[in-house]
């Protein structure tokens, strides 16, 4: 897994190739200290021809947050199609704040993502 972080008055922590059930979590930041997540970049990338779907959810350890979907109709394996989800809230985590990926269609497909922070 990649992870890439860059830091200033905007934080973005992304991994390109997340695999269903593995957490990419905010690095740098202290339980209880509040976090303003701006947004999330997510997109399934395909692994064949056809219709692929799956699950982001925003996390506080293991409690789900907030949960959206991308969906992507494919003509290829290995395309992607990442979709936006503006959020701009304020939270203080308990424990800390990840993005976890799932796969619904189909159950191998990997996903690119990336969380806006500061």
């Amino acid at each position: 897994m990649a992870v890439v972080r860059t830091t200033g008055a905007v934080n973005v922590s992304s991994d390109v190739a997340m695999v269903s059930g593995t957490a990419l979590t905010i690095s740098g930041k202290v339980a209880s200290a509040p976090v303003t997540v701006k947004g999330i970049y997510y997109g399934v990338i395909a692994t064949a021809a056809g219709i692929t779907c799956g699950a982001v959810s925003l996390r506080d350890g293991t409690t789900v947050l907030w949960k959206g979907y991308a969906y992507l109709s494919a003509a290829n394996a290995g395309e992607s199609q990442t979709q936006w989800y503006p959020l701009n809230i304020t939270y203080s985590p308990t424990a800390s704040v990840n993005l976890l990926h799932t796969n619904v269609t189909p159950a191998i497909a990997s996903a690119n993502a990336a969380i806006v922070w500061y």
